[in-house]
């Protein structure tokens, strides 16, 4: 597999750091494109990126996480401007979107997903939401509101949320707990300071329309972040909307799916897509 790392300007004092890997052979298959979670980056997604060999796949760091860079100010990182990033990212790389994408979006990146979808991008062939935030405002207690908001202000915080509330410790590898650690603490205190306080709040599901567009919704069973029911939420609201879901709860995980159990993604995408 060739994997190149690239940075892209997509806004004024924003450039997005991707990693790119395209399969061995030329393919038909759509182009995946990963959007991670609140906290994480584009290496949230390795194992999936690695095993999903016949697809081109693209992993980006959000604007403040990461690699990437972002303007100084709490307003410049709502979901919005994530998701122009995005149509950004996929207008430049358009040579390898030529069979189109799916965008594969966990957490806050399946809201930012959503965004993208709500506005028609051409070629987009379906969605894969992971632990999904919903594309309607919510508003979190007061207590889980304070506790995300200083999640990831230390070393000790990062610790701790990642072992009592975003995963089962016994479903992470001391690697992948340590790239979680590294990327948490990476983020600019707009991107840490962003979702918590405003974009969680944000409503980008007015203009979601599917037309039998293919998605695929996984919940975990143990998640406390994305609870099944807030996710069963989602996919009703999604098949009023006319896309075609197909929803699955994952056994024995929390929330941080793509690095707890990565094989419950892979073989739904590889046989739905």
């Amino acid at each position: 597999m060739a994997s190149t790392d690239m940075l892209l300007e997509t806004a004024p004092s924003t450039t997005i750091h991707l990693q790119l890997i395209d399969p061995p052979i030329s393919s038909s298959k759509p182009a995946l494109l990963f959007l991670h979670y609140w906290g994480g980056s584009s290496r949230t997604f390795h194992h999936l990126t690695t095993t999903l060999s016949n697809y081109t796949t693209i992993a980006l760091d959000h604007r403040g996480w990461g690699l990437s860079k972002g303007p100084d100010g709490a307003e410049a990182y709502s979901i919005q401007a994530l998701a122009d990033d995005v149509l950004e990212v996929l207008k430049q790389l358009g040579e390898h979107t030529r069979n189109g994408f799916i965008l594969v979006g966990h957490s806050m990146g399946a809201k930012v997903a959503l965004a993208v979808a709500a506005s028609k991008p051409s070629g987009l062939r379906g969605m894969v939401l992971i632990a999904p935030a919903p594309p309607t405002p919510f508003a979190l207690p007061e207590e889980m509101r304070e506790q995300q908001i200083h999640a990831y202000d230390s070393a000790e915080s990062i610790s701790w949320t990642i072992s009592n509330i975003l995963a089962e410790p016994k479903n992470l590898s001391s690697e992948d707990f340590n790239i979680l650690c590294e990327d948490s603490s990476k983020g600019n205190r707009w991107a840490k300071a962003a979702w918590p306080t405003y974009a969680i709040g944000e409503d980008i599901s007015t203009d979601l329309g599917g037309n039998g567009q293919k998605v695929l919704v996984f919940a975990g069973e143990h998640d406390i972040v994305e609870t099944k029911e807030k996710v069963e939420g989602l996919v009703k609201l999604l098949d009023e909307r006319h896309y075609a879901t197909k929803f699955s709860v994952v056994p024995g995980v929390k929330h941080l799916i793509p690095l707890e159990t990565p094989n419950a993604i892979v073989g739904p995408i590889e046989r739905e897509f």
